[in-house]
């Protein structure tokens, strides 16, 4: 009976977002053909740039690292409980308060944004999940071992929210869905990884020298994340700070700054101040000056609005 309770609670889950998805609407879109790509080069575009963007790098790197190890550790954790004799029953039920933890880590996800900076929503998830990790060598009952993983789960939408909003804002439009791809596979694949890890490990040491071996794994990842200095200088303010209306930010320019002008990937135009970082996807075109002077120069060469992508769509269509 206690083997079915997962099996169940997978059942009801996939039920709701089935009915779920019956009621969502999307609004109609004209379908305009577009060229035949191919998918190897596009890959690799993606993965060139973003090995070029050391932030979207880093980011990649330390969820792929945490990904490998956390998932190793939680099949070791199934498998020792097993070993100590733990009931089937209990361990459907450990399970299942991880899941309840990750929902409920997502239904407070928004308010935790709310209190943590974005720098903070990934480390404190990272520390949390180095010092929860060598916990389980101490912890024998399923039911305690159930609340650490529902522990270790409730933080986790929040850093992953984080993660995938900062990719999204850092990469260029035309590359955002083969970025989220890229990742999907990068990530998926260090997922795959865990189990072929977990059971190399369990073959070679015992179930409680894996554990400290994952929760080592945890732990240097958490350290290198914390004294990177590209996490080190990871936005420190809000998302919703970052996405203001861009004619709020322009009416908040100081008139008598030094701006520069950018462009876009799709031949689109922005001020910067001048001296600081350029965005990634964003390139100097070499005209510096007064908010005045900028304004007026984009002005004067952004005559076409559309974006590029779509110009040449409409061009090619005509």
């Amino acid at each position: 009976m206690g083997r079915l309770v997962p099996f169940a609670v997978d059942a009801l889950t996939h039920t709701a977002a089935f009915l779920s998805l019956l009621f969502l609407r999307l609004p109609r879109r004209e379908v305009t053909p577009q060229p035949v790509r191919h998918l190897g080069r596009e890959m690799a575009e993606a993965l060139r740039w973003m090995w070029q963007q050391r932030r979207v790098r880093v980011i990649a790197l330390c969820a792929v690292g945490l990904n490998t190890f956390f998932s190793a550790y939680y099949l070791i954790i199934i498998a020792l409980a097993v070993k100590r004799g733990v009931p089937s029953g209990q361990i459907g039920i450990m399970a299942a308060m991880f899941g309840v933890g990750g929902i409920v880590g997502a239904l407070a996800a928004p308010y935790l944004h709310r209190m943590l900076t974005p720098y903070l929503s990934i480390i404190v998830v990272f520390w949390a999940l180095t010092v929860l990790t060598p916990l389980a060598v101490f912890v024998r009952g399923g039911y305690l071992m159930g609340a650490l993983f529902g522990a270790m789960a409730f933080l986790a939408p929040t850093a992953n929210t984080t993660i995938n909003t900062y990719l999204l804002l850092l990469t260029p439009d035309a590359l955002r869905g083969r970025m989220s791809s890229v990742v999907a596979v990068v990530i998926g694949t260090a997922g795959a990884v865990g189990p072929a890890l977990s059971g190399a490990l369990m073959q070679a040491v015992s179930g409680t020298d894996a554990v400290l071996i994952c929760a080592a794994g945890v732990a240097i990842v958490t350290l290198l994340a914390t004294v990177s200095r590209t996490m080190r200088d990871f936005p420190r303010h809000q998302v919703h700070e970052q996405e203001r209306d861009s004619d709020e930010r322009n009416d908040e320019m100081d008139d008598d700054a030094r701006y520069e002008v950018l462009r876009n990937d799709e031949d689109q135009y922005s001020l910067w101040l001048a001296g600081q970082e350029v965005p990634a996807g964003w390139y100097r075109v070499g005209k510096e000056g007064t908010k005045e002077e900028c304004s007026a120069y984009v002005d004067e060469v952004w005559t076409d609005m559309r974006p590029r992508s779509l110009r040449e769509r409409m061009d090619s269509s005509t």
